[in-house]
């Protein structure tokens, strides 16, 4: 799976804190990108500073996983939720990966 990050705020209500949000896309063999699923971000500190009772955040009843800093992404703490909403997976629609997504087609972008 390739991410390419379309960051937008997605409003949760006066009570939640906001997401951000990441769409994933995979590279077609004609340079194009098809739409597959999104990532719901929410740092951490942000999040626990508005919801004491220390439950992570949930999207359609799913619990947001965590993820400590540091970590891959060079992000500070936060939870998020991967959710396959334009390809249906085998595995579920909020598992992180899927068996049928590749980027074998991805081209790098190329700096002068």
């Amino acid at each position: 799976m390739c991410i390419r990050d379309e960051r937008s705020i997605v409003n949760c209500g006066p009570n939640a804190a906001n997401f951000l949000r990441s769409e994933a896309k995979q590279p077609q063999p004609d340079g194009s990108l098809r739409l597959l699923g999104a990532d719901y971000i929410v740092f951490a500190d942000a999040w626990n500073a508005a919801h004491p009772d220390g439950l992570p955040p949930q999207l359609m009843g799913q619990a947001f996983h965590f993820f400590e800093t540091p970590n891959r992404f060079n992000l500070p703490a936060f939870f998020t939720l991967h959710v396959w909403a334009w390809k249906e997976n085998p595995n579920g629609a909020f598992v992180n990966w899927h068996p049928e997504v590749s980027c074998q087609s991805f081209v790098p972008p190329t700096t002068l």
